[in-house]
């Protein structure tokens, strides 16, 4: 049953097969088949992450899950996912360094060595990529895991795994040859290309589940080409897919990638609109740490205009009146005209 699970991800909305893993994972308990029942929590768990689901609900979910059966199972089911759930926490803010795998699930400060020749590794590899990723730790994603990424995905190919690793290693490349030199530009940009052809391959073979990344490596492609319309086209159709598919954490990134485009290139309102749709969004997904990264980055552009989305819209003498869009308030200041 698993297994026609395995297949069915490729044309399956992702939520379905995640249902169709924790459906697993319960009758795999029931018949007293631990191993399958972790293999498929880890299925889940990762779909959760990739998904859109709520962070907070995956973490409860881990936690639970592993404090039953650890005692009775320590394989490699069980470190994988202990690696994914530290990932989830990180993203949470539940750790002193969000890019070290290190807090409540774990106690390494690192992760052992991974091969991407075995599942085993393929996976630390992956999930290593997609959790760098959304941390925005572009530059050590390219370094580390462009020359692993493609066998480890090659590794996994089949089971619905490997291709958001590529992809989102991808989206890291990209923004890194952004200011990269020439000579590893070009590398970043060619790996970039390549996956872009892939995601286009699987979506016409049927893959219902990456339309939204497919639009945000395509934009990312176009920033690089110097096509600033088509860029921000791409980004915002990027936005409006991940959102109309649920998935908060994609249309989370593309709102991110677009506000921080659009800084660049000196669109404070736009980028500040942008950001506060990335924030929005990420609340959603249960991000803290993304959330905060963004205002502590961003401090002086998302500080009170954030609010005041619009400005004086009645002035008489020296009484000020301000709408505040997220409230619908009004605020009068009659005492110090200079406010």
């Amino acid at each position: 049953k698993m297994y026609i699970f395995c297949l069915m991800s490729h044309t399956r909305d992702i939520r379905w097969v995640q249902k169709g893993y924790e459906e697993n994972y319960h009758y795999s308990l029931q018949v007293g088949d631990i191993q399958m029942a972790l293999y498929s929590f880890m299925h889940v768990l990762y779909y959760a992450l990739v998904s859109g689901h709520s962070l907070e609900s995956a973490s409860v979910e881990t936690r639970d899950t592993i404090r039953s059966l650890k005692l009775k199972n320590r394989g490699w089911q069980v470190g994988l996912m202990t690696i994914l759930w530290q990932g989830i926490l990180n993203l949470q803010g539940q750790s002193e360094d969000p890019l070290v795998l290190k807090g409540e699930a774990m106690d390494e400060t690192v992760m052992d060595p991974a091969s991407p020749g075995t599942v085993d590794g393929a996976l630390r590899i992956g999930f290593k990529a997609i959790i760098f990723a959304f941390c925005g730790n572009h530059q050590a994603n390219a370094d580390e895991n462009m020359e692993q990424i493609q066998a480890a995905a090659s590794q996994l190919a089949g089971n619905g795994l490997g291709f958001w690793f590529e992809i989102y290693t991808a989206i890291s490349c990209l923004h890194c040859a952004r200011s990269a030199g020439r000579q590893l530009a070009n590398k970043y940009k060619r790996f970039g290309q390549q996956t872009s052809k892939k995601v286009k391959k699987w979506i016409a073979q049927g893959c219902a589940n990456v339309s939204q990344l497919d639009l945000l490596l395509d934009a990312e492609l176009a920033v690089l080409a110097g096509n600033a319309k088509k860029a921000c086209q791409l980004y915002k159709k990027s936005i409006k897919t991940a959102d109309h598919m649920l998935r908060v954490n994609d249309a989370g990134l593309a709102s991110e990638r677009l506000g921080e485009y659009l800084l660049e290139r000196g669109d404070k309102e736009g980028s500040r609109e942008a950001l506060s749709r990335a924030i929005e969004f990420y609340s959603l997904w249960g991000s803290d740490l993304k959330v905060e990264s963004i205002r502590s980055k961003h401090g002086m552009l998302m500080c009170a205009t954030v609010l005041l989305t619009r400005y004086l819209v009645r002035c008489r003498s020296n009484r000020l009146i301000f709408k505040i869009k997220s409230s619908h308030l009004c605020t009068n200041y009659k005492d110090d005209p200079n406010k």
